[in-house]
């Protein structure tokens, strides 16, 4: 298993040093969105590890557990990544706009 892992470095600074502030407040929620829905896949993905390595998936009377387990953790990340990809198409123009000024 290789996990996605989010930075999230630059959204802790800018809520740190306040400087969400100096931007269009809608391109503050449109950066929001991003990393709420980088947090939800993330919690997908941690979910799926926590389940998927139990002695009860991994037992030989459920020879099923991981697949399923599996198969579930797919099917959501596939809904969920056209979502993730729709908010960079936005906000990643949006931000180099906002640079440029």
């Amino acid at each position: 298993m290789r996990p996605v892992i989010f930075e999230h470095t630059a959204w802790d600074l800018a809520l740190a040093t306040q400087a969400l502030s100096y931007l269009d407040p809608d391109l503050g929620f449109d950066i929001s969105k991003v990393y709420t829905q980088q947090n939800a896949f993330q919690k997908l993905e941690d979910s799926f590890l926590a389940a998927a390595f139990t002695p009860a998936s991994l037992s030989s009377d459920n020879v099923k557990g991981m697949a399923t387990a599996m198969e579930l953790y797919l099917i959501d990340v596939n809904q969920q990544e056209p979502a993730i990809l729709q908010l960079y198409d936005k906000v990643i123009p949006e931000v180099k706009g906002a640079l440029s000024h």
